[in-house]
């Protein structure tokens, strides 16, 4: 059995297991306490507040999505206890071979500049800068720039940086920035990658209020302006071999379309996907399932797991 572990409001994790009957134990971090947990060296056993259970002997594989976006409401040192016993959890599952989509720390291990670097085996990337204490430079200084979050965390006033035009000379360039050169393009492109499936889409820049399409805040899935696209088949094979050197089988990879073809901008190892196929009907939905209700295959055998 796949254990699923999410929070109690996550659209993806309701299409999944609702809309696509995603066979799993949903483990809810915000609702801890609804749940009952008992963990030994070794050995754990989860039972649901539906009374469902799953163990250690039972669960045969374990997939993490964005459990720890959700708060939960208590003294910090609980929260930090409640967190480890988390982590453990998956930690067991990571060490053995036995999970299915990203971990939720890969980028703490390849970042956004590692990744660029791959990606420009195969695509076009944007002169790309990033540091602080920069120094003068007629390179950067002689472009239209944008500026970006590396972290995407907020300010203390909850503000978040989006993709935002700037020059290099009004900038203070003794913080912090991640700065490219801006991409003059007619399509935003979006790529979810699920086992050997890639899911393409496009959207118009035609009238896009600022630089960032995640400004948007559209009322239906039909006004985001998402439409299936067909990837060339280099396209395709470009993908599959930056895949291949990330390591990865699951992802959202965020690409710009201009007269001259792709042009590589991230990879977000557990970007947001529901969106692009919010009614089930165009097979990423299930697809995405499909790949997370099968145990990896080199995960260790049920034995060898027995005996570790």
């Amino acid at each position: 059995m796949l254990l699923f572990i999410t929070g109690s409001c996550d659209v993806h994790a309701n299409l999944l297991l609702e809309n696509c009957n995603l066979a799993a134990f949903r483990l809810n971090y915000d609702l801890w306490q609804d749940y009952s947990i008992r963990f030994e060296p070794g050995r754990w056993e989860i039972a649901s507040p539906a009374g469902r259970t799953i163990t250690s002997e039972s669960a045969t594989h374990c997939f993490w999505w964005k459990a720890f976006n959700f708060r939960i409401e208590a003294d910090p040192y609980l929260v930090a206890e409640i967190k480890y016993v988390f982590r453990e959890l998956y930690g067991m599952f990571l060490r053995r071979g036995l999970t299915v989509g990203n971990p939720p720390d890969f980028h703490n291990q390849c970042g956004k500049l590692q990744i660029l670097h791959m990606a420009s085996k195969y695509f076009r990337i944007p002169d790309t800068l990033c540091g602080w204490n920069l120094p003068a430079t007629a390179d950067f200084a002689a472009h239209e720039l944008v500026a970006k979050s590396l972290s995407s965390e907020p300010t203390s006033d909850g503000k978040v940086l989006f993709t935002t035009p700037v020059t290099y000379a009004q900038i203070d360039r003794t913080l912090p920035w991640y700065l490219q050169t801006e991409v003059k393009a007619r399509d935003d492109v979006t790529v979810f990658v699920c086992g050997e499936s890639q899911f393409a889409f496009s959207r118009s820049r035609e009238n896009l209020p600022g630089l960032d399409w995640r400004r948007i805040v559209a009322e239906s899935p039909e006004e985001s302006g998402w439409r299936p696209k067909t990837l060339s088949p280099g396209e395709a094979k470009a993908l599959h071999a930056l895949c291949r050197d990330l390591g990865v089988a699951w992802g959202r990879f965020d690409l710009m379309e201009d007269d001259d073809g792709l042009v590589f901008l991230e990879f977000n190892a557990n970007g947001q996907f529901g969106f692009l196929d919010f009614y089930c009907d165009n097979g990423l939905m299930r697809a995405a399932a499909a790949y997370l209700s099968t145990p990896p295959a080199t995960g260790m055998t049920l034995e060898t797991r027995k005996s570790a």
